[in-house]
């Protein structure tokens, strides 16, 4: 699992532009989604580094996965938005598959309850 150090925590601040002690607490509260923010993270570095034209992208990448401690798939993820979209039922707010929400948008269990027999 990732968990954000005092680093990244100060590093995610200036990117938002948001207090840090702030930033502290919600992390200590559990309400950053650490993956989010290590994808904020990454994606910032990437662009900067990318930007310096001293460095190709498999460089930044494996820099990137060392200094995260994250494959690199999830390197390229965050780097290309390639996350996978969620689909949520429109009754009672479940996870739904892509298939259900493109045929059905309401998930299993609310299906059956609306049947009337």
């Amino acid at each position: 699992m990732i968990t954000l150090r005092d680093k990244e925590i100060n590093k995610l601040a200036a990117i938002l532009k948001l207090p840090e002690d702030q930033l502290e607490r919600l992390h200590s509260m559990r309400l950053l989604e650490e993956g989010k923010a290590i994808d904020i993270l990454v994606k910032f570095e990437f662009a900067r580094l990318k930007r310096t034209g001293l460095y190709n992208v498999k460089q930044i990448t494996e820099a990137l996965m060392k200094e995260y401690d994250i494959s690199r798939g999830k390197v390229q993820n965050a780097i290309y938005d390639k996350r996978k979209a969620k689909y949520y039922c429109s009754k009672c707010g479940r996870i739904i598959s892509r298939h259900r929400h493109l045929n059905y948008d309401v998930c299993e269990s609310c299906a059956i309850e609306s049947i009337e027999i």
